[in-house]
């Protein structure tokens, strides 16, 4: 019962297998996840830049709010901190798109990429629980406002790549947990119960969203498949029928030059043949005759093989006139 109700927590919060397509079926399974995690990082990356400028944003106002409460150097260190944080997100995104070999170098930015997550995390966690004033309902309201703020505004950011959203959600939380458990003193059940129910919240909503966000990223390497393939097929019947052209001119060029060397030969078989008709005696003139009917029959077979090749050609033109049935 217990390895059941694991099995089924489990499916709960793993996310679906894609739905096999034309373009899944051309990809081993290594190189495919290898092009979706790419691809998860480099929306991250894109996203990254907004996010961090408004979470910035916060702070900024969580420190003109509380700094008559808390103030002191330790919060102006953590907000210099954090401006360097930010621009060096921003930075780093910057050089992420502007990399040569991504393919080559990706285990690189993205061990780079979950190392910022961790301490940006670990920075908000550090504000939940050095900031938190015991018995300042002002201070406590506006820092939890912000910390949740940030770690529920942040799950649609990471829940692209799931290991930035399990890196992310526990360094801002459970410093922040473990202050108003120090500060309240509850019971540890049920500190311990409440926290479980928001992370398995934050996370089951995170999992949900990385599968609607993984689906995207199939149906987009289905469209560039699709799409390279018909590029392919246009490029191929492109250049089947200039073949076919090319191979239709050449044989109408090799018809007219047949016709006009068979013309010559044949034009003097006619000249020989009606001489021959002149001179020749009763006797062989029905063999002249008939060698007569068989040169006009292959005079005639050879201009209906010219017209042939210059209709395939479509290089006759046809001028279709009106003509009396009777």
């Amino acid at each position: 019962m217990i390895f059941s109700a694991i099995k089924r927590l489990k499916t709960i919060f793993e996310p679906d297998p894609p739905e096999a397509t034309n373009y899944h079926l051309h990809l081993s399974g290594a190189r495919l996840a290898s092009k979706v995690q790419l691809r998860q990082l480099s929306v991250l990356k894109h996203r990254t830049t907004a996010v961090v400028a408004i979470r910035m944003l916060l702070y900024l106002i969580f420190t003109l709010t509380c700094w008559s409460y808390v103030g002191g150097w330790v919060m102006a260190l953590w907000l210099a901190f954090n401006v360097m944080h930010t621009l060096a997100s921003m930075k780093s995104a910057d050089d992420f798109f502007n990399e040569p070999s991504m393919d080559k170098r990706f285990h690189y930015w993205k061990n780079r990429t979950l190392q910022m997550i961790l301490v940006s995390g670990l920075s908000i966690g550090f504000a939940g629980f050095y900031f938190m004033v015991p018995d300042n309902v002002i201070v406590e309201m506006i820092l939890l406002a912000m910390i949740v703020g940030v770690t529920f505004g942040s799950v649609p950011l990471y829940a692209i790549w799931l290991p930035a959203l399990w890196i992310f959600v526990p360094a801002t939380l459970l410093p922040t947990i473990l202050k108003l458990v120090l500060i309240y003193q509850p019971s540890l059940f049920i500190a311990l119960f409440w926290t479980l129910i928001l992370f398995l919240i934050i996370f089951y909503f995170g999992v949900r969203l990385n599968k609607i966000y993984l689906q995207g990223i199939y149906r987009s390497f289905e469209r560039e498949f699709l799409m390279e393939q018909l590029i392919f097929q246009r490029q191929k019947a492109d250049y089947i029928r200039e073949a076919s052209e090319m191979a239709i001119s050449a044989r109408t060029r090799f018809f007219a030059a047949a016709n006009h060397d068979l013309r010559q030969p044949l034009q003097a078989m006619g000249i020989f043949i009606s001489i021959l008709q002149g001179q020749a005696d009763q006797q062989a003139k029905p063999l002249i005759d008939n060698l007569s009917k068989a040169c006009n029959t292959v005079a005639t077979l050879v201009d209906q093989i010219l017209i042939i090749s210059k209709l395939d050609s479509k290089t006759m033109k046809i001028r279709p006139s009106e003509v009396s049935i009777r």
